[in-house]
């Protein structure tokens, strides 16, 4: 996983707001008989544009930050979406849990 600027595709560093990009094994290789719209969100090293627009929380030996270094915080979309009632279902209930997970590893409460 990696943020980049979304003009120039740099590399940011944690603590920087960029466009989020993945790629692994578990990343598709395209879409099916679309070349157009996978060169779209895929570049030639693999690279998958998500659309999402996030950071990475900086690493820190100190603070209440010290168990959150590396995690990614997503902010927003940088791409338009399809709007389905399903999948901003599916999408609210991803975020709550991980409000979730997050609050009971911090031991806040809502």
């Amino acid at each position: 996983m990696k943020i980049v600027n979304p003009d120039t595709g740099e590399i940011l560093p944690a603590g920087s707001k960029g466009v989020v990009k993945v790629r692994g094994p578990q990343i598709m290789k395209g879409y099916y008989k679309n070349p157009i719209a996978t060169e779209k969100v895929l570049d030639k090293e693999g690279w998958l544009d998500t659309g999402d627009i996030g950071w990475l929380v900086p690493q820190s030996s100190i603070g209440a930050g010290r168990h959150c270094g590396g995690m990614l915080v997503l902010e927003g979309r940088a791409k338009d979406t399809i709007v389905l009632s399903t999948v901003l279902h599916l999408l609210l209930t991803i975020q709550l849990y991980s409000i979730s997970l997050w609050q009971s590893s911090t031991h806040l409460q809502p």
